[in-house]
């Protein structure tokens, strides 16, 4: 099976969505780091066991608390 397809699979099993209307994914064996939510019309999420998915989200999350930070000190 081919990547593409395993993503698809993967993408497919309800085991792999938490969070109810959140639509938190996590799988290990889907390449992507994005992936369509399950209600596509609701826009993208991470794939949380993706390597690049924490240190992006720290990284958002972390800029938003500096600029929250700094919007105080005006």
């Amino acid at each position: 099976m081919r990547q593409p397809e395993i993503n698809e699979r993967e993408w497919h099993t309800p085991g792999n969505w938490h969070g109810g209307w959140l639509g938190i994914y996590s799988s290990e064996q889907d390449t992507r780091l994005l992936v369509p939510k399950r209600h596509r019309l609701m826009g993208w999420t991470f794939n949380f066991a993706h390597p690049g998915a924490r240190f992006l989200l720290g990284l958002l999350l972390g800029a938003a608390i500096l600029a929250a930070l700094m919007g105080r000190r005006s």
